[in-house]
């Protein structure tokens, strides 16, 4: 072997040395994908799922059989029953194996002075489950309220990555929520179903309560009183890797919100038709995420928290590329707590881009109570 032949052979091994530490560099960031990325990849392929919407003849037959319904039909005879509306659930990961099987139907209901939440099987048409919970509170934004809203470029959704917080219910309630409001909506309309093509504004996210965890939706149609996408063969457990978000398509004007659990696929869906909108409304505490509090002073509900719950990010879609990326700005401050003192930097730390928003609850619990 010569001279020139060995140096060829020692510069390709160089080279050959110095390409499989970056090639390795690639292939590990390909495999940084998380869960929750592949899970929102999903979300985007499945999403025609829930897009099309049920007749109200198709609302009428389903009505009728929960009504006549042998287990139902005893637990609903004699009684005010009122239907609010309809939403989906179906399995983002089992349609990776059958994205033929038919979504789930979930039907909301008053009841006298309870809620009612009945699931129906998209295949074959019968109740697999039903609940009857206390009816949900009003989410109202006279509640105190730790906001940070979105700043930036024109969106036309909104999303919030967060883990089901650990907590045992002791008194009252809390929520994280993710909000949206139509260009124009006020706060003083935004409950009131009058106002729906006026100013429509809608919440979903997790609330804790009695119950323990809730995955919820409202809008202007329930007059901001949370309906329940689960029960309690559905509720979140601590640490779930959850997402919710709300999003409006141009081209209809129909908002969608909706609710995926990560780390089990169910993936949870209300749609409303508000006609001729085609983005949120920025820079406004009404497109937001929010952890809101309606509990007095003296409420030990705080105590429930093993730990401070947390949003891990939030993020807007843009309205010119469809794009999801992090919030142009986050906004801070706080809404109707007393007796305060105390600015947004007080109850909660961290930002929305980097490492999560962290809500401290002993100190919302001493200084932020509803007005």
């Amino acid at each position: 072997m010569t001279t020139k032949t060995i140096k060829t052979l020692l510069f390709a091994s160089l080279i050959a040395a110095m390409i499989l530490p970056f090639s390795g560099v690639n292939f590990a960031q390909a495999e940084k994908k998380t869960d929750e990325d592949k899970a929102l990849e999903k979300l985007a392929k499945y999403e025609y799922k829930f897009q099309k919407q049920l007749s109200k003849a198709d609302q009428d037959k389903i009505h009728e059989k929960i009504i006549k319904d042998k287990n139902l039909s005893q637990d609903l005879e004699g009684k005010s029953i009122k239907y609010i509306g309809y939403s989906y659930t179906f399995n983002i990961y089992e349609l990776e194996t059958n994205p033929d099987k038919p979504v789930d139907i979930i039907m909301h209901y008053t009841v006298d002075d309870k809620s009612l939440t009945v699931i129906v099987d998209g295949t074959t048409g019968k109740i697999t489950d039903y609940e009857f919970t206390d009816i949900g509170p009003a989410l109202l934004p006279t509640n105190g309220l730790i906001i940070s809203h979105y700043g930036g470029s024109a969106i036309k959704g909104l999303r919030m990555d967060y883990n089901a917080p650990n907590y045992s219910h002791v008194s009252g309630w809390s929520a994280m929520l993710v909000n949206a409001g139509m260009v124009g909506a006020t706060s003083a309309n935004a409950c009131n179903p009058t106002k729906v093509t006026t100013s429509y504004w809608s919440q979903t996210g997790v609330i804790m309560n009695s119950v323990g965890r809730q995955l919820v939706w409202s809008d202007n149609t329930t007059s901001c009183q949370a309906t329940t996408f689960t029960t309690s063969q559905t509720n979140p457990t601590a640490g779930q890797s959850l997402v919710s978000q709300i999003t409006v398509n141009p081209s209809n004007g129909m908002w969608y919100m909706t609710v995926v659990n990560v780390s089990t696929g169910q993936t949870y869906n209300h749609g409303q038709s508000v006609p001729g909108t085609t983005n949120f409304q920025i820079n406004s505490q009404l497109t937001s995420v929010f952890f809101e509090n309606p509990n007095t002073t003296t409420s030990n509900w705080n105590t429930g928290y093993a730990a401070n719950p947390k949003i891990n990010k939030a993020y807007g879609q843009s309205t010119t590329n469809g794009v999801w990326d992090y919030w142009g700005s986050q906004n801070n401050y706080v809404m109707n707590c007393v007796p305060g003192g105390l600015n947004w930097s007080g109850y909660a730390s961290g930002t929305l881009s980097g490492v999560g928003v962290t809500y401290n609850v002993n100190t919302i619990k001493t200084n932020c109570a509803r007005a």
